[in-house]
């Protein structure tokens, strides 16, 4: 799945791109960016919902990161913790 992130990076620069998001619960989620987190920085996401009663249907998303890594391809793997979402 495709998301659109807006946030600021471990380098204190503000940043807004296309990324993949790996999955996705009630609570919190895990996406890959080309990019390093800070531990607890807010990112906000729009994220494409392709299954459920409306297909399309858009989540807009603030959260925090809990946790940030390198992945093997290099990309980082963070892990969000969900604050707050509204279906629009």
């Amino acid at each position: 799945m495709i998301a659109r992130v807006w946030g600021v990076d471990s380098h204190d620069q503000p940043f807004s791109l296309d990324c993949v998001l790996d999955n996705i619960s009630a609570s919190g989620l895990y996406l890959r960016l080309p990019r390093r987190m800070k531990f607890c920085a807010s990112i906000s996401l729009a994220v494409r919902l392709p299954n459920g009663p409306v297909d399309g249907r858009f989540a807009a998303i603030n959260g925090t990161v809990i946790r940030d890594h390198v992945e093997h391809d290099g990309h980082t793997g963070v892990a969000v913790k969900i604050i707050e979402h509204s279906f629009i």
